[in-house]
């Protein structure tokens, strides 16, 4: 019997159940490959929270969805298909779709898997940006019993200032430290106050687990240090906080660091860090992650000497060389993606699966 013909819809994301059926499929997706397929920032837009993004799908003749692409501000995009719709050709016509719309569009590879890479040749896409994911051990365990694994060091307050947890009267101040530090990030930098209110109001956040570096002086915000917690299969649908999720964590997140340029190099950043994986350890957890830039070794070097080692990288792929073809009209404004960078103060951004 002939394969029927794969059709391609742009649907709006607040019909159909396209939310649902996404997250389903995510889940699906993220428990047969190890890795989520879908950020943080993908999800919230599908949920109508954050940037404005553009929504395709494939469904399957019984209606259940075989694969989804989003296209987002910045043309970033993101693609799913499902374990049991692979080697159909779902994928491709996806990418093909998105390509169509926004030429200039770059796809994510979370876990750079072999199917993406096989797909990425088949298409002549070159890499464009590399994200590694570096964990660590925590608590105890033979890496750390025989010093494979430095333990964690002290959190040694720097000078002037003072470690504490998140409060409401914060927000302003953290938005304007996340803007300075990643002036010059593609995605980061351009987070909002909303962007930062739907993380908060996100089921997994835990205002414990939010660290801040205060001005003694004013009690300002000078940095920040973001954690969040996931299940033991990394799911985001299983993550964990004080806003209703139930699953039991397993893993830590540094999802992201942020110290104002202006007091660079006085050891906020490293003080956050070792505070935020005491936080993590002190909540029994197993390991600790986070989401570096592939080109910078400084950032790598802090992350390795805190016992961090790379286990993965996500890769950004993009056209082989400049197509002609139509612009889709909300899917390729401001720049918008994943979250992970090292910034302008060498702190660092993990992507919440992030969103990675």
């Amino acid at each position: 019997m002939p394969t029927p013909p794969i059709r391609v819809e742009w649907p709006d994301a607040a019909l159909d159940g396209l939310a649902a059926a996404v997250e389903r499929l995510a889940d699906q997706a993220t428990a047969a490959d190890k890795a989520a397929p879908l950020n943080d920032e993908a999800l919230f837009a599908l949920a109508g929270h954050g940037q404005p993004a553009a929504h395709v799908a494939v469904w399957e003749a019984a209606g259940t969805l075989a694969g989804y692409g989003q296209l987002g501000p910045g043309a970033s995009a993101q693609v799913v298909v499902a374990p049991e719709s692979r080697r159909r050709g779902v994928g491709l016509a996806l990418v093909q779709a998105i390509w169509e719309a926004e030429p200039a569009a770059e796809f994510w590879a979370f876990g750079n898997l072999p199917a993406a890479q096989g797909l990425a040749r088949r298409l002549g896409a070159r890499p464009v940006r590399e994200l590694l994911c570096l964990e660590r051990a925590l608590g105890t365990g033979p890496a750390l019993a025989t010093g494979a694994i430095p333990p964690l060091p002290a959190a040694e307050t720097p000078p002037g200032a003072v470690l504490r947890a998140f409060q409401p009267a914060d927000l302003d101040g953290l938005v304007a430290v996340n803007a300075r530090a990643f002036a010059r990030h593609p995605e980061q930098g351009r987070w909002t106050r909303a962007d930062v209110e739907v993380r908060l109001a996100a089921d997994w956040f835990d205002p414990a687990g939010l660290l801040v570096a205060a001005d003694e002086q004013t009690g300002s915000p000078v940095g920040f240090l973001w954690t969040k917690l996931h299940a033991a299969d990394g799911s985001d649908a299983s993550t964990v906080g004080s806003n209703g999720a139930t699953a039991a964590p397993a893993r830590g997140e540094v999802y992201v660091v942020a110290v104002d340029p202006a007091w660079a190099g006085q050891g906020v950043g490293r003080a956050l860090l070792a505070a935020g994986l005491a936080y993590l350890a002190g909540r029994g957890l197993r390991e600790a992650f986070l989401y570096v830039e592939g080109d910078q070794a400084r950032a790598q070097r802090l992350y390795r000497g805190f016992g961090f080692s790379a286990v993965r990288s996500d890769i950004r792929y993009a056209a082989g060389k400049p197509a002609e073809g139509r612009r889709r009209g909300d899917g390729g404004g401001s720049s918008h993606g994943t979250a992970a960078d090292t910034g302008a103060s060498g702190g660092a951004v993990g992507d919440g699966r992030e969103e990675r």
